[in-house]
């Protein structure tokens, strides 16, 4: 709160403490300094606290991949633009590409855990499935490797002079900090080049469980086996990148706890089932999936579907029909959306089911009761991601 608090008055106030901007309401610029040099900001002790003070943060991808360039100080070739190409299908995460409205990530995201044992929350973690995070670590090494490619899964442009046979020459654009690190000594110092690589990527938190001498003996491997001292140096830059130092805000910090692995669940002996739950996230029209076709003497639905859909209506000719099996329904046959035949024909043959109407409640009520708050209602109704999370774990 602390922290927070700094930050507004900064935006509000165009100043902090002695230092002046624009002293201004809206200040962002000032907002930003506070927030970089605020104690909070800068501390050790925070992060090294971090697993049982709740500080610290797992990075974004995208975030990731901006440090690199910024820490090993990418340089373009020819005046060439950064064009960080495709990030979202390599990494799930790319600038004006959210998949929703809502970003990325939830910002309530609990991985099952340490994590959520502790009762934190890491919003970044949501997107670091398998996919995504061997998508960084490929296209990070190819940065380190050959510069800014589309070669090896890197992240550049696929508008190349030549083929990958020599990504290195037709790259976009090269990290000057790996040249300069070992080319900067006649002899090379591991001992050095790997501190500077630790401090520019992990702000010197490498060092848990014997990691940083780890990377030492492997500089001094490569560099003993080929005398090159830029491709040593590289070779520890990729296993930085790829150590959990360089994910998180906080120190790794080791302890004596031993993990334990579930055990093992003996088999029953009995046929497997699956409920296999598909979620579309808003993206399923409901009211087109099923839609009255034939209904009874008397009830009115097919007029009212027509009515309130307007132009959005599907005529009866397109449906699927399907028929109501234990005439409990107001409409003696329905229609399925033309796009659902598989689904229509597991329906036919009693395989699958309809249920309609279906969402979260706490007790039964009625329109008066909800308005005047009578009753117990399910939290942040129409809240996108609270209402997902009851579906989810079915907490009304």
């Amino acid at each position: 709160p602390r922290y927070m608090r700094r930050v507004v008055r900064a935006f509000r106030e165009g100043r902090v403490n002695n230092v002046a901007f624009t002293q201004r309401y809206g200040d962002v610029g000032a907002a930003v300094y506070a927030a970089l040099t605020d104690r909070e900001a800068r501390s050790t002790t925070l992060a090294a606290t971090a697993a049982s003070s709740g500080y610290g943060m797992v990075l974004d991808p995208y975030v990731n991949v901006l440090r690199v360039l910024r820490a090993l100080e990418y340089t373009p070739r020819r005046g060439r633009e950064v064009v960080l190409y495709q990030l979202f299908a390599k990494i799930g995460v790319h600038v004006l590409h959210s998949p929703t409205v809502f970003g990325f990530y939830l910002p309530e995201h609990t991985p099952p855990g340490a994590l959520e044992a502790a009762g934190l929350v890491a919003p970044a973690a949501e997107i670091a499935t398998p996919p995504n995070l061997i998508g960084l670590l490929n296209g990070l090494h190819s940065l380190i490797d050959n510069g800014l490619t589309n070669c090896a899964s890197g992240f550049g442009t696929n508008i190349l002079n030549g083929g990958c046979g020599n990504a290195a020459r037709n790259a976009d654009g090269d990290l000057a900090t790996l040249d300069a690190l070992a080319t900067a000594d006649a002899t090379p110092s591991a001992e050095r080049i790997v501190d500077e690589l630790a401090l520019l990527l992990t702000a010197n938190r490498l060092g848990a469980g014997g990691l940083r001498q780890h990377v030492i003996d492997e500089f001094t491997a490569v560099y003993d086996a080929t005398g090159d001292a830029t491709r040593a140096t590289k070779h520890a830059a990729k296993l930085i990148v790829s150590a959990p130092d360089f994910y998180t805000t906080t120190t790794n910090a080791l302890t004596d706890t031993v993990r334990l692995l579930p055990p093992p669940l003996p088999s029953q002996g009995r046929p497997f089932k699956a409920l296999i739950v598909v979620y579309m996230a808003g993206g399923w029209d409901s009211y087109n999936a099923l839609v009255p076709h034939t209904c009874r003497t008397g009830v009115n639905l097919v007029n009212e579907y027509t009515s309130v859909r307007g132009v959005a209506a599907l005529p009866r000719a397109q449906l699927l029909r399907i028929a109501d099996g234990d005439d409990a329904q107001p409409c003696t046959h329905f229609g399925m959306h033309a796009a659902m035949p598989r689904l229509r024909d597991l329906y036919n043959a009693g395989d699958a089911t309809w249920v309609a109407n279906v969402g979260a409640l706490v007790e039964p009520m009625n329109l008066t009761e909800y308005s005047k708050r009578l009753k117990q209602r399910p939290p942040s109704l129409f809240s996108h991601n609270v209402m997902t999370r009851s579906a989810v774990n079915v907490h009304a």
